[in-house]
């Protein structure tokens, strides 16, 4: 008969003319995951517990907590709506001109040519999905190169406003690494030659939209190069080759204060006020759920208490029966936690007969 236990709670066990089956229950049982489900319950042999956290969230399994899901969201001029991308050259050899309007950016040495790209309305604060507390955890910015070059082009950060009817001459002589006793760039990639190009920052942030930050950037030819990059700009007649920022971030959490009852209280009357202040960083609105349990207690696994009236009468006329009942108990002991059994009336109808023992 133990050859029919296969160990599920969530079955019930049975062997019948010698086939064992196991039949699926709607139990109680403990999926294992105290923490993050509640409601734990058998469900076609499997035992299934309802998530605590809400949907768009997922649970933390060392404390329960709830927290925001990982989000991506994409940016590119004429996508879904978005229109904040800001994206121009300056000349050296046109100081006064500008090009705001103008497709591909180009990016060269002989003569100078420096370009600007930047992205709003991408934190909340501006008019852009990303809650402005949100932690980036990765960024990407994706330009299709229109015109292949040997040396590239240096990105750096700008850490000075401009426009997109910047000039030459409104920069200052252009766009300097270093001058006037201040920094105006500074430093973070370098991109070389063809095809498409992904400038990324991941666990390790290099791009400055991984800092948080305004993400805009200033593309530098190398200090020697003389062959002309070029890429399409926020005006480009295909949307889908214009420049695209991506970015995964994940929102902050709700700040959770003044808990009464706290945590861990003690001498707690027996019907306490409950109170809790929450704020939320996106602010959204929010479900607050109190839990309670006995500070100090453990929950005491659950038993199984098998009974059986008159046995005597199984024993007499239903042998068959009798024995099919006392073998599910046997197989199904440790499965249901079986501590005890009880039974009322005789063992037997009559003692003197072998067969009823």
């Amino acid at each position: 008969m133990e050859d029919c236990n296969d160990n599920n709670e969530c079955t019930d066990d049975a062997c019948v003319g010698g086939i064992c089956q196991h039949t699926p229950n709607t139990l109680p049982c403990d999926d294992g995951d105290d923490l993050c489900t509640t409601n734990d319950a058998c469900s076609n042999g499997t035992c299934t517990g309802t998530p605590k956290c809400p949907s768009g969230t997922t649970c933390d399994p060392d404390t329960g907590d709830c927290l925001a899901a990982p989000q991506t969201v994409t940016f590119q001029q004429g996508t879904a709506g978005y229109a904040g991308e800001v994206d121009t050259y300056i000349s050296q050899g046109n100081p006064d001109t500008a090009y705001a309007t103008t497709t591909p950016l180009m990016i060269d040495g002989s003569p100078v040519y420096q370009g600007l790209l930047r992205f709003e309305q991408v934190f909340v604060s501006e008019g852009g999905p990303i809650p402005d507390g949100a932690t980036i955890t990765s960024a990407s910015l994706t330009i299709n190169v229109t015109n292949i070059s040997v040396d590239g082009a240096e990105l750096f950060r700008m850490l000075v406003p401009w426009s997109d009817t910047a000039t030459w001459n409104s920069m200052t002589s252009g766009i300097q690494r270093t001058g006037g006793g201040r920094e105006r760039v500074r430093r973070e990639d370098d991109v070389q030659h063809a095809g498409d190009v992904d400038v990324r920052c991941d666990a390790e942030p290099r791009g400055v939209v991984c800092r948080g930050d305004e993400p805009r950037w200033a593309w530098l030819p190398p200090a020697a190069g003389t062959d002309s990059w070029q890429f399409d700009s926020a005006e480009g007649a295909t949307i889908s080759n214009r420049p695209k920022l991506s970015v995964t971030f994940t929102a902050a959490a709700p700040q959770v204060t003044n808990v009464a009852p706290l945590d861990g209280a003690t001498d707690v009357e027996a019907n306490p006020t409950l109170s809790v202040t929450v704020t939320d960083p996106d602010s959204q609105p929010l479900d607050v759920t109190f839990y309670g349990r006995e500070v100090g207690g453990t929950t005491p696994d659950d038993f199984t208490i098998v009974f059986i009236t008159d046995t005597q009468y199984y024993a007499e006329s239903n042998p068959t029966n009798f024995q099919t009942m006392m073998q599910w108990v046997n197989a199904n002991q440790a499965t249901h936690n079986i501590v005890d059994m009880a039974f009322t009336g005789d063992i037997t109808s009559v003692g003197s007969v072998e067969s009823q023992w």
